[in-house]
């Protein structure tokens, strides 16, 4: 994500998953997360300090530094009681396949294992229902 127009088009696909009324489980893999202009990151900012209603829970995988949006991001992602940081897969694994089925936990799997997503800046595509 380079430009405020790219977080509200992420922000658009999760109004767009939460049409049904299911709840959400949401990966964020910020494992190659590059630096962000600052406007960006406020705006993701912003968007973990609301209170996200319909999400079951949401697991995010941060690199093993801390960077300078986590530091920024920690304190609103510590105040959502569905969301949990992690440094080791494994164990943002096994936080999140307790809300999941085994066709969404090999999902996630996936998601966490395949090598586009660290070369991206912010995976937008793991909102994506299972069907």
């Amino acid at each position: 994500m380079r430009v405020v127009e790219d977080v509200l088009r992420f922000e658009g696909m999760l109004v767009a998953a939460l049409q049904n009324d299911r709840k959400v489980v949401m990966c964020v893999d910020l494992r190659a997360l590059e630096p962000l202009p600052p406007d960006v990151a406020d705006r993701l900012i912003g968007f973990f300090a609301q209170p996200l209603p319909r999400f079951d829970r949401i697991g995010v995988l941060w690199a093993r530094e801390s960077s300078a949006f986590e530091k920024s991001a920690a304190g609103a992602i510590a105040l959502l009681r569905e969301t949990r940081s992690f440094r080791q897969m494994a164990e943002l694994l096994a936080w999140l396949s307790g809300s999941l089925d085994a066709a969404e936990r090999s999902r996630l799997e996936e998601f966490l294992t395949d090598p586009v997503p660290r070369r991206a800046s912010l995976q937008m595509r793991a909102v994506q229902p299972v069907k």
